[in-house]
């Protein structure tokens, strides 16, 4: 039968179907004296073991006028550290078969790897050399600046996209640090001295600062010992300073047009303002790319792709972060014009303000974020890095077994509120990315 045939019921029951635990066995949480946070999480399905250290410390921790520290260490904790030499990580990972790596976020850095079950202890032993005695010298940092560099210019300065994304957050905030660049300004970066590198690091690398996450194939109380037997000497730092800037509400709306001869159509990205990652709203938020932008029956596909044929693609995600973030969607206009594309989106909004989806169309798209969102738990790793997000924001992992949960209980009344609370005119940003004439 096919799936637009379906009621709402059928959809549900399927959905509720798919929204078993996340984590069948009971997750093990633990902290260490000096403020390290433990979570362990056993899966003896297959022999395979990821690690995941969530620093909170991202781009809007870096100093006034010194952007790019955070992404920087993302780059630097790969150089020596104690015993483990320059690329050490890699030898422990890519050798036996596994793979490593790290992002940066405004919030956060993330460092994980995944390895056969065997290796485990000595990448738990990595992590803490990595924590414990990392080289921050002058000639690995300047090295690895010189990596960031490269990467700013081919992500941003050469990329015009990149460049759109970075004005849609500086045009969205005046005072709050969400509007400078995670991966750093050159010139920033040429200016910092290796003592406010050292600083920087001295400042967030600490245990307390920290979630350790090991998934897969393990024995609990194996593992815990591991963790206590090299982390635990590790002595407790000062608390990291927080961000306390509170950003005044948009007074939109705001729009700003870049050009450039790189790009063939023209491009819009539309931001609006939304709360933190802790709101309950957060979950609704989280379902709107299935209502707006993901697969053929989405609307804004419908609407601006497969029907209005006034854009070439289109897509939509919640930024959702420790403060207030943003909602953002971007289309690449068929046409030499960006109005269609501009008024369409403005229209399917309209629509979910007027009227809430139909118990059909809600169910549908939580079928498919529910689907996606197990389909993207299946591993030791995936499931470290959801359970590493949960306990940092909200010292609960559980919530992986809750989410779905959660999700399924959204109805389409509280769609309709929350677009009508954040998707408003006053609230919104647009970024418009025309070819250059000429």
């Amino acid at each position: 039968m096919p799936l637009r045939r379906f009621s709402s019921f059928w959809l549900s029951l399927m959905a509720l179907l798919l929204a078993g635990p996340v984590v069948a066995e009971p997750i093990v949480r633990e902290q260490l004296p000096n403020g390290l946070r433990v979570v362990l999480v056993p899966d003896r399905s297959i022999p395979v073991a990821a690690v995941n250290v969530w620093y909170q410390v991202g781009g809007k921790d870096d100093p006034p006028g010194r952007s790019g520290f955070a992404h920087l260490f993302e780059h630097m904790m790969f150089k020596q550290a104690g015993s483990l030499p320059d690329e050490g990580l890699d030898r422990l990972t890519e050798d036996v078969g596994g793979n490593n790596n790290a992002f940066t976020s405004f919030d956060v850095t993330v460092y994980f790897e995944s390895i056969p079950s065997n290796h485990l202890e000595r990448l738990v032993w990595a992590e803490s050399e990595r924590l414990r005695a990392l080289s921050v010298s002058d000639r690995n940092f300047r090295s690895e600046r010189e990596v960031v560099k490269e990467e700013r210019r081919q992500s941003y300065d050469n990329n015009p996209e990149g460049l759109a994304e970075l004005a849609l957050w500086e045009l969205a905030y005046n005072q709050h640090p969400y509007r400078n660049s995670v991966i750093g300004s050159i010139a920033q970066l040429d200016s910092a001295t290796l003592e406010e590198v050292q600083r920087f690091h001295n400042t967030y690398y600490q245990p307390q600062n920290a979630v350790l996450v090991l998934s897969g194939d393990l024995d609990p109380q194996e593992a815990l010992g591991w963790v206590k037997k090299y982390f635990g000497p590790i002595p407790k730092g000062s608390e990291p300073p927080r961000i306390t800037v509170q950003e005044p509400a948009l007074k939109g709306p705001l729009a700003k047009t870049l050009t450039s001869a790189l790009v063939s159509q023209p491009m819009v990205r539309v931001g609006y303002r939304i709360p933190s990652i802790t709101s309950p709203d957060a979950a609704v938020l989280r379902l709107l790319p299935y209502l707006l932008t993901e697969g053929a029956a989405s609307r804004l596909q419908r609407s601006l792709v497969t029907e209005g044929q006034v854009a070439i693609t289109v897509a939509s995600a919640p930024e959702l972060l420790e403060a207030p973030g943003l909602f953002t969607i971007s289309a690449t206009a068929r046409k030499p014009t960006l109005e269609p594309v501009t008024m369409g989106i403005e229209q399917v909004l309209a629509g979910l303000v007027q009227r809430a989806p139909q118990p059909e169309e809600l169910a549908r798209a939580k079928t498919k974020f529910l689907t996606n969102l197990l389909e993207g738990r299946q591993t030791p790793l995936q499931k470290a890095l959801a359970v590493g997000e949960a306990e940092l924001w909200f010292r609960d992992p559980d919530r992986v077994n809750s989410d779905p949960k959660r999700i399924m209980q959204i109805t389409p009344e509280q769609v309709q509120r929350v677009v009508q609370a954040y998707f408003t005119p006053a609230n919104r940003v647009t970024v418009s990315l025309l070819p250059q004439k000429g």
